[in-house]
């Protein structure tokens, strides 16, 4: 039984060097897995705030493109059945004079939207032949 004994440590002794290699082994690779977790942590956290940043141009851009909307909606009301064939062309038209002009689409929506409804009287204007025109205020001596 003491051979068997022997047998057993010396095997033991022998194996120990490779199982405390394999045991370094495995600590480099949980060192390694912990460094790729934090790594891909960070990342995640990085593409978060990317997710974010991008979310809310396109949230802006759409705000803007619904406010144009709205406002060429409302234009759309006060235009005749027959000019309402030529609407499309009329949007394009607001688009290319807000990026002549540097203004928003919906600033210059607004402007078309005065330019055809009565609201333009209460700002001193007047139609004139399709066209509103600046009334003169008149000032009376008293």
């Amino acid at each position: 039984m003491a051979d068997k004994f022997e047998v057993i440590i010396g095997a033991v002794d022998q194996a120990s060097p490779v199982f405390q290699k394999i045991k370094k082994q495995l600590e480099g690779v949980q060192t390694s897995s912990k460094n790729i977790a934090t790594g891909l942590q960070s990342m995640a956290d990085k593409a978060k705030w990317a997710f974010a940043a991008m979310s809310g141009a396109v949230v802006g851009a759409v705000k803007v493109f619904t406010d144009f909307e709205n406002a060429m909606a409302k234009v759309a009301t006060q235009l005749p059945g027959e000019a309402i064939e030529e609407f499309g062309e009329m949007e394009q038209a607001v688009q290319d004079m807000s990026v002549t002009f540097g203004q928003s689409t919906s600033t210059m929506a607004q402007g078309c939207l005065l330019y055809t409804s009565d609201a333009a009287d209460d700002l001193l204007c007047v139609d004139l032949g399709g066209r509103r025109i600046i009334k003169k205020k008149i000032h009376t001596k008293t």
